[in-house]
């Protein structure tokens, strides 16, 4: 769909652009409003509440299951295990919050486009739409770092893989 842009140049003249865009365009108000509403509910509430059920499900299981292998009455093993449990399950509530958090914008400007913006045309709201969509998209690189953060075996697996033998010797020693 062609897109006319006007500006004004250094020199004060007018200038004017046409450029190629391609938008979904139905024609039908009523279609379009259900289009996107569909795709909001597949693609962004269905995963939430499926990740937080799912997720939600795998914490209260953990929590509710005993400790695996040889168990001592030490109150410090005790401990350790509760501790280790607290983080997984934290872990797992960031996971869900961040990916909701990282996707609302951008579903949530295109219920606003259709609902409250009469032009599909404003070159502001394209680019802001382009950074939603780049904030959302982020979330596919955040769990990595999520697990790096939250999770102590992640994190030592993880320096040794990067790290060379001698190095992870050391770290070991040194604790």
């Amino acid at each position: 769909e062609p897109l006319l842009n006007i500006f004004i140049n250094d020199a004060g003249d007018m200038d004017m652009s046409v450029h190629n865009v391609c938008v979904e365009f139905l024609g039908n108000r009523a279609l379009e409003m259900a289009y996107t509403l569909f795709w909001y509910v597949v693609l962004y509430l269905f995963p939430v509440i499926t990740m937080c059920v799912t997720y939600g499900k795998i914490a209260c299981k953990l929590w509710r299951r005993g400790p695996i292998g040889e168990t001592t009455d030490s109150s410090n093993e005790n401990d350790r295990r509760m501790r280790e449990k607290k983080k997984i399950v934290r872990m797992l509530m960031v996971i869900v919050l961040l990916f909701a958090v990282s996707w609302f914008p951008f579903f949530t400007c295109q219920v606003y486009q259709l609902f409250v913006l009469t032009s599909h045309h404003n070159h502001t709201f394209r680019i802001v739409m382009a950074f939603c969509q780049l904030f959302g998209y982020s979330n596919s690189c955040i769990n990595p770092i999520i697990y790096c953060f939250l999770n102590e075996s992640f994190q030592q697996h993880f320096i040794k893989t990067l790290c060379c033998k001698c190095f992870w010797r050391e770290i070991q020693r040194r604790r």
